[in-house]
This record gives structure tokens, sequence and C-alpha cells, in this order.
């Protein structure tokens, strides 16, 4: 029996592709999630607001604790790494409105 070695490679890579085990998903730090969090909102907050204006403590606050809870159901952390993830988080969402 002839077999294409070409078409044979494509079906290879169709087949692991379809099936998922060509997906790797790379679990992501408390710190670096929260940090890309608070740094994405704090460059929001900046561009909606006029100069000057800054958020309320709750609202940040709040805001982080969504992005660590995000984190949490995504990756499966413990209570230890949510908590990691919102400090860093609030952290940088503070140093990006400076």
């Amino acid at each position: 029996m002839l077999v294409n070695r070409k078409l044979l490679f494509v079906g290879f890579i169709l087949t692991c592709t379809l099936s998922g085990c060509g997906v790797v998903q790379v679990a992501e730090s408390p710190e670096s999630w929260g940090a890309a969090g608070g740094s994405y909102g704090a460059e929001e907050w900046t561009k909606t607001e006029p100069s000057g204006v800054y958020p309320s403590s709750d609202s940040v606050a709040a805001y982080c604790v969504s992005i660590g809870e995000s984190g949490q159901k995504k990756f499966n952390w413990t209570l230890q790494q949510v908590i990691e993830s919102t400090d860093a988080c609030s952290k940088a969402f503070v140093e990006g409105l400076s």
C-alpha cells in the first residue's frame, strides 16, 4: 500500500490539533497575573479619566479582587495564591497611576 508522506504528515498535524494534544496551556504565576491586571487597569483609567482624577481605594480593591478571583478560576489557585495575585494587582495599579 502506497502512502503519501505529505498527506500523512498533514493528517497527523490536523489530528493532534483537533484532538487537543497540540494545545499547551502554561500556568501563569499569581504575581504576574495580578501585576498584568493592575497595569492594564491603571492604563485604562488614565485613558478615560482626566488628569489628576484618581479612583477610590475601594474601587481599586474591588477591581483587584476580581482579577485574583478570575485567576483562581482559570488556574485553580489556593487562597494564598489569590491573595498574592490581589496584592500584586493593587501594587501595579498604584504604580501605573503615578
